[in-house]
Order: C-alpha cells, then structure tokens, then sequence
C-alpha cells in the first residue's frame, strides 16, 4: 500500500462520524510523495528519479547516476529506505540511510509493488514476478517474505494463473495483505493472506467486467479496487459494493447526471475518495458539476445496502 502524510492519516483516524460517507474539506488534500511514518521526510517522484525532502526542503537525490529508481519504502523507524532501480538488464535492491549513504542489497525479478516493512521492521514483503522454468508456460508471481537485511527470502505464496495485472494492497497494521490478480476480461481472483506467516485466509472471484485493481486495504477486512467504479469488497464474505461508475460516456444522453469516486488513500478504519458528479453535455462529453472529498466508512456502508450504488 503506497504512503501518505502523517497529518492527513491522522485526519482520517480522527474523523468522528455517525456517517457512512462524510464529505471533507479540501485541505486534506494529500501530497503526492511517499511520507515516512514520523512525518519528516518526503520521498517525491522527477522523472524516471526519486528525491528525498525534508520540511519541503530538498536534501538529495536518491541513487544518483542510477538510469531510474521506483517504489520507494521507509522503515518504520523513518531511518532507511528501500528502493528499485534497473540496471544492466537486472532489477537491484537499494537500501540508503536518511542520513546519507547508499548500498545495492540484493537483486530481484520485476516487483510489481512498492516493498511493505512489518511493523517492528524486522520483515520486508513484496510480490515479485519469478519466471517459469518450463519453457513456453506463463510467468508466475510470488509474496516473498525477507528478513530486514535482505539476505534471507521465504516464498510464502503463488499465483500461477494467466494474468494480465497484478496489484497488492497491505493493510496499514500490516495484519493482511490482499493480492489481486486480474485477467484480460477484467476478471479478477482476489486472496486475502494473513502476516507475517502468510496464511491464505479467503480467496474470492470478481466475475467479467467486474474484475480490477487494488489500492487500499481497511483494517485487513475491506479491499478498496477501482474497477468501473470504486468497489469495496468484505474479506471472507460474498459482501461488495460498487461506489458511482465510469463508463457512462458514450451511454448517457445530454442532461443525465451520475456519480464517480476516485480512490485517495486508506488508512486503519475509513477510505478516503474523491467524488465527482457528472452531467453529460453530449453523448461523447460530460462537464463536472461539482467534486469534493470524502471519507467512507466500509462497513457501515455494507451494512447499509447490500446492493445497488450509493450516491
């Protein structure tokens, strides 16, 4: 699950609601970097280069000379970080210090997620793409479990089913991760693992056309995906819900309004979302009525309806 400002997850853990959707001012807007968990430190995106800032001051570039550097991660103790970079044909692991210094820790397949440490960092998960060695069959993808140095890599589960998208939500506590696996027909086959041990605990289908991508995980019980809409689907139970939709234009007549949300951030107990009303002006165009943010409860708003779309 990607990072977000100390201040705007205290936001959300601090929402005092009877709702299950409450609108929020615009200031919680989040920053776009990856924030370490003391809130001092800010990892922001150039190019294909990641730069380390602090009280919105830049201090340096990570990996310089390097020809890209992905996903970054903070410890918990917001002491070191851990990144990807492409070398020579090979995906590398580098650990740097925030207070300087740089090493190449280990070498890896392609991650298809940031790397999650456990909350007493004493593990590094990631889910990687390891090769088949059989010729001609699929590429599987695995949830390795490392200890905090990199040395030692455990396997803890694969997928080994055709796929066109892999995507992973940890939940904030690092109790359960969700792995999503979705194939060209937008089918998905989403597996909810308990940690550190990764223990399958629930394995569920979204059918065609249903199916999507994985962006946040609410107390290791409620997977928040973009699919059509934004969905939020109950870990262990056939409850879901799919939140406004977006695949109205090219359906809609000139004057007909719906709602879309956009995924923002999760954080123990709520999501945050944009939600944006829509007026078609033509059957090819739609204008913004009106946008504001919003905090969701998952389980009330399961609780509320168990099918349909709220507005």
């Amino acid at each position: 699950m990607r990072a977000w400002p100390f201040l705007l997850i205290t936001l959300l853990s601090t929402v005092a609601s009877a709702e299950a959707i409450d609108v929020l001012p615009e200031t919680t807007q989040p920053k776009a970097g990856v924030v370490s968990p003391d809130g001092q430190y800010e990892i922001r995106t150039r190019g294909d280069h990641l730069d380390l800032w602090r009280n919105n001051r830049l201090l340096r570039q990570l990996a310089p000379g390097r020809p890209a550097s992905y996903r970054p991660a903070f410890s918990p103790d917001s002491k070191r970080i851990l990144f990807e970079t492409f070398v020579d044909g090979q995906y590398h692991v580098i650990e740097a210090k925030v207070g300087g210094g740089e090493r190449i820790v280990k070498a890896l397949p392609s991650l298809f997620e940031p790397m999650q440490f456990s909350p007493d960092g004493k593990w590094v998960y990631l889910v990687s793409t390891q090769l088949s060695l059989v010729e001609n069959e699929d590429r599987r993808t695995c949830l390795m479990r490392l200890n905090d140095a990199l040395t030692d890599q455990t396997v803890l589960a694969c997928h080994e089913i055709d796929h066109d998208s892999v995507t992973v939500a940890f939940a904030a506590d690092k109790s359960h991760v969700a792995w999503v696996v979705t194939n060209k027909a937008r089918a998905s086959v989403v597996t909810f693992f308990s940690l550190p041990d990764g223990q399958l605990e629930a394995e569920q289908l979204l059918p065609d056309q249903e199916g999507g991508s994985a962006h946040g995980l609410v107390g290791g019980r409620f997977l928040a995906l973009t699919t059509h809409g934004l969905t939020i689907v109950e870990r262990g139970s056939k409850r879901r819900i799919l939140l406004g939709e977006r695949t109205r234009i090219g359906r809609a007549y000139p004057g007909e309004e719906w709602t879309e949300y956009t995924f923002v951030a999760v954080d123990h107990e709520r999501i945050l979302a944009r939600r944006a009303r829509m007026r078609a002006t033509t059957r090819e165009t739609a204008t913004i009525v009106k946008t504001e943010l919003v905090s969701i409860d998952p389980g009330q708003v399961l609780d509320s309806t168990q099918r349909g779309r709220l507005p």
